[in-house]
């Protein structure tokens, strides 16, 4: 099978091909429910899926790989095909995605001398790497191997961040060379220098979210060639904790489709489904504005919900591309949701008890360490030291990154927050030779997945009282990943970050179902083993956490709460939908 562009066109073995894509991330959706989603992606009219690859799902670790379960690209891939879908791929090796760090591993801000998306050699290097496994995926399902991979995308929304073009050259050379055959495109917003810092003659696409008309003038106007694409139509948009949920009005995506069609222009929704950060993978912004981190939900105002659901603008778009070009019957059913009510927390275990049973290894030196210089790169990081000054002072970490609450011999002193409570913190005065423990607990909310600080490193590399730094530091990773051996005792609330756990029982099939966090301040939620995300109940919007019915059983559920501020209810509530502000 041939797939080529000519003036106007794309071609499938010679013929025109409207391309008619929607985007889903197989990392952002249990593996189970992916026939699912894309048998309501081919329903609603379209005959693509496009997906990128996150690196840092695949090898969290440097040299350890991981291509199952969610994780399973090929699986997801050989499931379009089943469906009689075409796919794009796009590997970045930098994806934006609000996914953490943009996909790129956190331990590569421990390589000697790399710097990211330029013609560095350490970079390039680790790469290659991971695309020499990846790629062995890749190719045999290109459409010129008999698959169903149309087109591979070469990094991506480069002309938002440099203009090395050696690099690009590089990277399009490497996709050669490892055997990718196919069509190779860009994909930059339509800035004319956007488009020209990233133009090295590649094939050349838009992303926007409106005025396709506009776009498609302006592409052509600027002497680009070929079938004019917007490779991401935002149809919606995500969340940052502390705004309001996104809603775009229905119709007024059905007309911008509408003038795609009749324009004969193609495109691609991001995001037809968005799904779910599970985990602490959920990225951050701070362009334009501060640092900003995303919720766990990506639901996106997507043509289909965070839980799977079709949206009134799905079907306003399918009657939209149905009238040109038909659409399937619609065969797909919602999944069911469930309200399971109420239950209550039996035990808990307070954090500061927890320290032998969740740190892999502490780490003494003068000054207290990033998550990066103890290779524990997401959770938490907890820092203790002893304090001996009679007087009073002003605490300063430095950085602030993201989040450190301050507790002075076990009690809670205050909280900075990046960008939202930077105020230093008044520590009190202690009688003259009084011994006092100052622990700050330091959370990692998401490495910046956009812009020129990709890769920000996380937890503390300095302290400050009044103006001198102070030395002598105790750090305790914890990266949250097991749980086992945490001394559980008796449920009680507490002013103290601590653990609780209860039982969901359920009776029959599990069903999805979405977990309130209302009553709740800020943590992360663990059920039956799967991290399904933080919550930020005092920032919003998002107020329930999704929680699929794979990840669940009949009979007993272990559900798990990290509570990082105060625990004030013994109760759970188990609601059939979503929660947001607007």
């Amino acid at each position: 099978m041939t797939f080529t562009v000519n003036e106007k066109d794309y071609l499938l073995d010679g013929k025109p091909f409207h391309l008619l894509s929607g985007a889903m991330h197989y990392f952002r959706i249990p593996r189970e429910y992916w026939y699912d989603r894309l048998l309501k992606l081919k329903e609603c009219g379209l005959n693509t899926v496009e997906t990128y690859v996150a690196w840092n799902f695949h090898e969290k670790r440097e040299g350890e790989f991981c291509f199952t379960g969610m994780a399973d690209l090929g699986a997801f891939l050989d499931t379009a095909a089943e469906l009689g879908l075409y796919a794009i791929v796009r590997p970045g090796p930098f994806i934006c995605a609000e996914w953490e760090a943009g996909g790129l591993p956190a331990w590569l801000l421990n390589v000697p001398g790399l710097r990211i998306r330029r013609d560095n050699a350490p970079f390039l290097e680790k790469v290659e790497h991971f695309f020499a496994k990846l790629f062995e995926i890749i190719v045999p399902r290109l459409c010129t191997k008999g698959g169903n991979i149309l087109m591979l995308q070469v990094e991506n929304e480069y002309g938002s961040f440099g203009n090395d073009k050696v690099y690009l050259k590089k990277m399009e050379e490497l996709f050669r060379r490892l055997g990718a055959d196919c069509l190779l495109f860009r994909a930059d917003g339509p800035n004319p220098d956007m488009m020209a810092y990233a133009d090295t003659g590649i094939f050349a696409t838009n992303t926007f979210g409106s005025q396709p008309a506009k776009w498609q003038e302006n592409y052509y106007a600027a002497g680009y060639r070929g079938p004019f694409t917007c490779m991401e139509y935002w149809c919606g948009w995500f969340d940052h904790w502390y705004e309001n949920h996104h809603a775009r009005d229905p119709k007024n995506v059905e007309e911008e489709i509408r003038t795609f069609l009749d324009r004969s222009a193609h495109f691609n929704f991001y995001m037809f489904h968005g799904g779910t950060n599970f985990g602490f993978m959920s990225g951050a912004n701070e362009l334009p504005g501060p640092y900003a981190p995303t919720t766990t939900a990506y639901d996106y105002d997507g043509l289909v919900s965070e839980a799977g659901d079709r949206t009134e603008k799905y079907y306003l778009v399918r009657n939209a591309i149905a009238e040109k070009y038909g659409a399937p019957a619609l065969t797909a059913k919602e999944t069911e949701k469930k309200a399971y009510g109420e239950i209550k927390l039996t035990s808990t275990a307070e954090l500061f008890d927890c320290i032998d049973a969740l740190c892999p290894k502490k780490f003494h030196a003068p000054d207290p360490l990033t998550m990066e210089a103890t290779e524990t790169y997401y959770g938490y990081s907890l820092y203790e030291t002893n304090l001996t000054s009679p007087h009073g002072t002003v605490l300063t970490p430095e950085p602030l990154a993201d989040r450190v609450q301050v507790f002075l011999d076990g009690e809670p002193v205050g909280v900075m927050e990046r960008e939202q409570k930077v105020s230093p913190i008044e520590l009190p005065a202690a009688p003259g030779g009084t011994v006092r423990k100052l622990t700050l607990l330091c959370e990692n909310m998401g490495r910046i997945n956009y812009g020129p600080h990709i890769l920000d490193r996380k937890g503390l590399s300095a302290v400050r009282l009044g103006n001198a730094y102070h030395f002598g530091w105790e750090t305790c990773p914890l990266p949250m990943e097991s749980f086992e051996g945490i001394p559980f005792g008796d449920f009680h609330t507490t002013v103290r970050p601590a653990f609780h756990k209860g039982t969901l029982q359920i009776q029959g099939t599990p069903c999805d179902t979405f977990l309130s966090a209302r009553g709740l301040h800020k943590g992360f939620v663990v059920v039956n083993g799967v991290n399904i995300g933080r919550y930020y109940t005092d920032a919003g919007p998002q107020y329930a956490l999704y929680i699929p019915a794979p990840f669940l059983q009949e009979g007993d559920n272990e559900i798990l709460i990290f509570e990082s501020e105060a625990t004030e209810t013994d109760t759970l509530t188990f609601r059939n939908t979503p929660d947001y502000n607007k």
